[in-house]
């Protein structure tokens, strides 16, 4: 039999993956942005602010329910490959019904949203929801092997197929509905629904992808000696999967918290005072400041663009989580608290490690990087720098939770990470209503309530976590230490950026003041004791 990944070789897979998904991403995201504009983005992302919870319930959840099993059970073979199998029709049936439920509220949720153009892009994504849930019966099974191929393999597919199959549709679309006698608004309608439409047979590439990955895996395993299968835990994982896919719903509700909340209240506060709207806003026409559009614009425009950048950083910190759950699991099923603890600590360092320098040289060079990367929308970028600066810096706690939740789930919190992230998305309501319909704040608010309450729900979940372990807690002195001089050295980075003209352009300059900051960072860190040798050599530490 083949040798099983470690931690270390899993976590590079699906950070390459990871990596590879997101350059694909954003290849698709990017033109399609310029494409659609903000109005156009409003449609598309009202379908897929729907599509990101119910997926991530799939291929986090229900992945990782499935995968935690597989862990305890992978010295019988037989079982695991029966209750696969068992597993697959039960996710299978769920995901179709999911679907159909999607499909016949399209028009409800579109209208309560005030996007009513919405609802036929909500119909068009509907399908991918079963072929997500059956795709997570396999990842699960392959990562409580320890074996991240399928789940990177899946993913890369899944996002190449999204840009070959998506751009072709949408700009497929946008030639033929813009000869036609079609008023504008509908043009972007049927435009984003195309675009739509790509994503969800993307999902069914990667679901095919996996399974042909099995088909071949069963056969280099037929000749391996067969444990005898007792009773198969069917009714272990979908108890474990409840809890996790309720967390990792309410987890992801961000974008539906949005999705509710951002237009109507952008809405809201241009009634409250539309002259600070009408200067502030001047440079998109009269067509969004008098056509009752500003909402879905400005919703468009920060889903569509300042979300996609905000969205690579926690997907590094999933690589982290999703490689975490079987080697903790293990830990903790024999016991040693300490041992479990000093795993967790760990991946908390390695996470917070890599999402803190991206999220500081992202929120101080918003401005540059959103006219970079969306160089046609101007008018979108400069609507929303403001708001890309504050979601930025609100990556970390959200990465932070993300990690935090996957070491929950591990030690069998479950049912505690739920009621932290339910109490986070009650936060993000409350905030996102507060602030959002205030004029100088507007889509700015959404930013803001995101940062307060991951920051909330990561201090809740870390907090649980050194209890757990039987109070080790280096794990929180370890985290503190990270993050205050993660301050400090943005601070340092923004006094010397300010007081230095480099002269030069905007590419090179933020080539420059990144290479600035990551040097500083690694100082820091260095000559205060966080990272050490083992650090470095963190292969050792992370082996099986």
């Amino acid at each position: 039999m083949k040798k099983e990944q470690n931690f270390l070789e899993g976590v590079s897979i699906l950070m390459i993956a990871a990596v590879l998904a997101k350059i694909f991403g954003a290849a698709f995201k990017i033109p399609l942005a310029s494409l659609l504009g903000g109005e156009g983005m409003g449609y598309y992302m009202t379908a897929y602010s729907v599509f990101g919870p119910v997926s991530a319930v799939a291929l986090s959840g229900m992945t990782a329910a499935m995968s935690k099993t597989v862990a305890e059970n992978r010295n019988n073979s037989e079982l695991c490959r029966n209750l696969f199998k068992k597993i697959l029709v039960i996710y299978g049936i769920f995901g179709g019904i999911v679907s159909f439920i999607i499909y016949l509220s399209a028009d409800i949720i579109s209208s309560y949203c005030k996007t009513a153009g919405g609802t036929i892009p909500i119909k068009c994504i509907a399908p991918a929801f079963f072929f997500c849930a059956v795709s997570a019966a396999a990842r699960g099974y392959f990562e409580g092997l320890n074996n991240m191929y399928p789940t990177a393999f899946s993913q890369v597919s899944e996002s190449f197929f999204r840009l070959i199959l998506g751009s072709a549709l949408a700009y497929t679309g946008a030639r033929i509905f813009l000869n036609r006698e079609i008023i504008a608004e509908n043009r972007l309608v049927f435009t984003a629904s195309m675009a739509v439409f790509g994503v969800t047979l993307s999902t069914m590439a990667g679901t095919l992808i996996i399974f042909i990955y099995y088909k071949i895996y069963r056969k280099k395993e037929q000749n391996i000696s067969k444990f005898k299968a007792k009773t198969l835990p069917v009714k272990r994982v979908l108890m474990t999967a409840a809890p996790i896919c309720l967390t990792a719903m309410v987890s992801n509700s961000a974008s539906v918290i949005d999705l509710m909340t951002a237009a109507n209240g952008i809405e809201k506060g241009f009634n409250l005072n539309p002259g600070y709207f009408m200067r502030e806003f001047s440079y998109l026409g009269n067509e969004y400041l008098q056509g009752g559009k500003l909402g879905v614009y400005l919703f468009g425009a920060y889903t569509g663009m300042a979300v996609t950048l905000f969205n690579i950083i926690p997907t590094l910190a999933t690589a982290f989580s999703t490689a975490s759950i079987p080697l903790i699991a293990r830990e903790h099923k024999k016991g040693n608290m300490y041992k479990t603890a000093e795993k967790a600590e760990h991946i908390i360092r390695y996470s917070l490690f890599t999402v803190i320098p991206m999220s500081v040289i992202l929120s101080y060079n918003a401005k540059f990087i959103l006219g970079i990367v969306f160089p046609l929308g101007k008018s979108e970028t400069k609507a929303i720098t403001e708001a890309m600066t504050v979601l930025a810096l609100a990556a970390i706690p959200v990465a932070f939770v993300i990690t935090l939740n996957s070491i929950e789930q591990a030690l069998g919190r479950g049912y505690f990470s739920l009621k932290v992230m339910i109490l986070t998305a009650v936060m993000k309501y409350i905030f996102n209503y507060i602030f959002i319909p205030y004029p100088q704040i507007n889509i700015k608010g959404a930013g803001y309530s995101t940062l307060i309450s991951y920051t909330v729900a990561a201090v809740l979940m870390l907090w649980d976590i050194t209890k757990q372990t039987e109070g080790e807690f280096f794990i929180i002195n370890s985290t503190v230490k990270i993050l205050l001089l993660g301050i400090i050295t943005a601070f340092i980075y923004k006094y010397i950026l300010k007081s230095v003209n480099f002269g030069f352009n905007t590419m090179l300059w933020i080539i420059v003041s990144t290479l600035i900051y990551s040097v500083l960072y690694i100082l820091i860190m260095v000559i205060c004791g966080i990272i050490s040798k083992k650090d470095i050599n963190f292969s050792e530490f992370f082996k099986k």
